[in-house]
């Protein structure tokens, strides 16, 4: 819930819609299944390429960036999901927003969605944490805002090393 939250404050459409139920008793989460679609596992055994791939490269990049946002460190083939349209979808999301601080492999960030990185160095620490509050506890938003100033500065210093250009991307969904 937490995930499709900060994503939707993002603008982030990757992230089928999750919503908080209490099932026999048990409360957890519902996400929608995206139809008509395969798994990273599934593309890669049949070999596979996608249509585009700098697109598909760009879709992989912020996966990545907000895998590193909400430290995220089950991300696998088998949840990545790959619609019709070849727009890649991120499910589960059950072993992230960890209290670490460390943003380990940010070097493997290269470039970046424009509106995202505006979205995520212009939203302020207080409307996350009103956004987050009651899903995440003050410890876990914390470090999210930790990271989040990491991968911020991260950025920054590598448009102004080598430009706008080349690291930022205007991104166009398809489908």
């Amino acid at each position: 819930v937490a995930a499709y939250q900060l994503a939707r404050l993002l603008e982030l459409d990757a992230i089928p819609p999750v919503v908080e139920r209490t099932i026999g008793g048990k409360k957890g989460s519902v996400q929608v299944w995206i139809e008509k679609a395969m798994t990273e596992t599934a593309r890669l055994e049949q070999r596979i390429l996608p249509p585009d791939i700098e697109r598909w490269n760009q879709q992989m990049q912020r996966m990545r960036l907000f895998d590193l946002l909400i430290f995220n460190w089950d991300r696998h083939t088998d949840n990545i999901i790959i619609d019709a349209d070849w727009n890649l979808w991120m499910v589960d999301h059950t072993r992230s927003f960890r209290r670490e601080t460390d943003t380990p492999y940010l070097s493997q960030i290269i470039i970046c969605e424009r509106r995202f990185w505006e979205r995520l160095r212009q939203v302020d620490d207080e409307t996350i944490r009103l956004r987050l509050r009651g899903i995440l506890h003050n410890s876990e938003l914390n470090a999210l805002l930790k990271r989040r100033q990491r991968l911020v500065d991260y950025l920054r210093t590598r448009i102004a090393t080598h430009g706008e250009g080349r690291v930022l991307f205007a991104w166009t969904a398809q489908g």
